[in-house]
């Protein structure tokens, strides 16, 4: 064989390997990954939404004693039944404005608890009602997966009461505080409940242990928490806050306020003050309508 043909055979060999090289590389690039949840998490630890809002840090003047779970793991973890009551019985004892009470039981038999925060220690309906500030329900963890309302509220409530950081917002209002509503769910931890969620390592179920969602109870009243939350008929006028966050469990990515952020349906009804004005009801806009309202 001649040099020419040689050379003309090595550059054709070259030029096959080259281009081997380049369709294989190609084809890496555009073949789908393999599924698995684990692919999914690390998708959303790493995403968009983890790198435009990055856990903000710990505020090294609170004392250790009153960090929660979540700030002591960096945003992480959440606190289970037990430590929450610890730490609720803690805001009791460390603040004159706090006051924890329990409405009444789980269907697992687990106390659930209310937090009271009123800086002139209005702690009953009565003494409320006739103090004349506004009342205000958070309500935290009525579905137990979506549960960083219940730190940002902790959280929350030790600025104001124990810290003294935000009391002022205490000046105007009395706050009732369920950190964890469907505590029954909340213990039903599982890495693996809600995958697709940016935190925390373990989080409880949607529903409660005998399939009831708990935020479409609000009229059958069938389970026993929902019928606790509406105290034996004692009523208050309030306005009503529902902590979640939708599918996003963006634990470090919202602050003490923001997670607080959709207003839920009323878990109990406004009792008129004496001598309040009641708006006129509105007119029909027909004559079908003023029949069905009747």
């Amino acid at each position: 064989m001649s040099r020419p043909t040689v050379l003309r055979v090595a550059a054709l060999a070259v030029a096959v390997t080259f281009l081997a090289a380049t369709a294989r590389a190609q084809l890496r690039l555009t073949r789908p990954v393999p599924w698995t949840p684990d692919s999914v998490v690390k998708s959303i630890l790493t995403g968009s939404s983890a790198q435009l809002t990055p856990n903000p840090p710990i505020d090294p003047s609170i004392p250790r004693i009153w960090l929660t779970r979540a700030e002591r793991s960096l945003w992480t973890q959440t606190s289970d039944y037990e430590e929450m009551m610890r730490y609720c019985r803690s805001l009791e004892a460390g603040s004159h404005w706090v006051k924890l009470e329990i409405i009444g039981k789980s269907g697992q038999g687990r106390d659930l608890p209310m937090l009271i925060l009123s800086k002139d220690r209005a702690f009953t309906p009565d003494a409320a009602r006739a103090l004349g500030k506004p009342v205000i329900l958070i309500q935290n963890g009525i579905h137990a997966g979506e549960i960083e309302g219940k730190d940002a509220s902790l959280m929350l409530m030790r600025d104001m009461a124990a810290l003294h950081k935000y009391d002022a917002l205490l000046d105007s209002v009395t706050l009732l505080v369920l950190p964890t509503f469907s505590v029954d769910a909340a213990e039903r931890r599982s890495h693996w409940n809600r995958i697709n969620q940016n935190g925390p390592d373990e989080m409880g179920w949607r529903h409660t242990p005998v399939g009831l969602n708990l935020n479409r109870d609000y009229t059958k009243l069938d389970a026993p928490e929902m019928r606790a939350c509406k105290l034996d008929g004692r009523e208050l006028p309030l306005c009503d806050q529902v902590g979640r966050l939708g599918n996003r469990q963006d634990f470090g990515h919202c602050g003490p306020l923001s997670s607080i952020s959709r207003a839920g349906q009323r878990s109990w009804r406004a009792r008129p003050r004496p001598g309040a004005r009641r708006l006129p009801a509105p007119a029909p806009s027909s004559p079908r309508r003023a029949e069905r309202s009747r």
